[in-house]
């Protein structure tokens, strides 16, 4: 099977193909639109809500977007960002807008999402607020290409979707992305974010001209240890990285292997 038919069928499995075509294709053989596309899981409903002031639509089936809702998602930390932008904010990994959708209040935003269905959130969230965004649907890895997309569930654990297998515990869906490099696909920025799942290492390596050129001015970074370790890095490397490139930030040293902190990073 071509491997595009093949991710067609699982995101069909996993997504809102299976919803819509389950009920009428039941009426002439529900036996044959499951073997195809999988029986459609209940859902969560979504919700419309207002948070930070700004208009939200969340899928309480997700956690990250639960966080959001309860307001427990990094407002702190992204209020602290927020407060200092000046020019083009770049989140790699932007799952449903948590970053973008506030940056883009401020200062432009570029923002990549190679998982579908967080993409099309995001795209809502921003319609919501009345907001441009340029949302590629794009992994960013240190070469241009195509790779995997992992996750247990891809729709309802979208923000623990990963480009490296091992690091989904059990059974694991997976569709084909696009992926660039920020070298490639980005000009002169600001505010960096990145939270991809492990793959941090590799979104730097890729971005040495841009880190290079000084500028952006601001790095904010997930370390979480044991993703990291499932992609062959370490918290430690992606800090010392960083740190040749001029970026300083307050944090234990060496940092722990088993960190999880989101760490803002500024020029020295």
């Amino acid at each position: 099977m071509h491997p595009r038919i093949a991710d067609a069928l699982r995101i069909g499995r996993c997504g809102p193909v299976a919803r819509a075509l389950g009920p009428r294709a039941a009426r002439v053989s529900r036996h044959l639109a499951y073997g195809i596309l999988g029986k459609p899981r209940k859902r969560v409903p979504e919700v419309d809500t207002v948070r930070e002031g700004l208009h939200w639509r969340l899928d309480l089936a997700e956690d990250a977007q639960r966080l959001m809702f309860l307001g427990l998602y990094e407002q702190e930390l992204r209020d602290r960002v927020f407060s200092d932008l000046q020019g083009v904010f770049v989140d790699v990994g932007a799952n449903v807008g948590f970053w973008s959708v506030p940056a883009a209040t401020r200062v432009p935003v570029v923002a990549f999402e190679p998982n579908p269905w967080a993409a099309e959130h995001l795209i809502v969230n921003a319609e919501l607020n009345g907001l441009e965004i340029d949302v590629r649907r794009q992994a960013v890895s240190s070469r241009p290409g195509e790779l995997d997309l992992y996750a247990s569930d891809l729709e309802q654990n979208a923000s623990q979707a990963t480009l490296h297998r091992d690091a989904i515990y059990g059974s694991a869906e997976q569709i084909l992305v696009p992926v660039v490099t920020l070298d490639d696909a980005v000009g002169e920025v600001d505010t960096l974010k990145i939270d991809v799942e492990g793959h941090e290492e590799e979104v730097l390596r890729g971005a040495q001209s841009l880190l290079g050129s000084r500028t952006p001015r601001v790095v904010v970074i997930e370390l979480l240890g044991w993703r990291l370790a499932h992609a062959g890095s370490t918290p430690e490397r992606v800090v010392v990285l960083l740190e040749s490139y001029g970026y300083q930030a307050t944090l234990r040293r060496p940092v722990p292997e088993d960190v999880f902190d989101t760490v803002v990073f500024q020029r020295s």
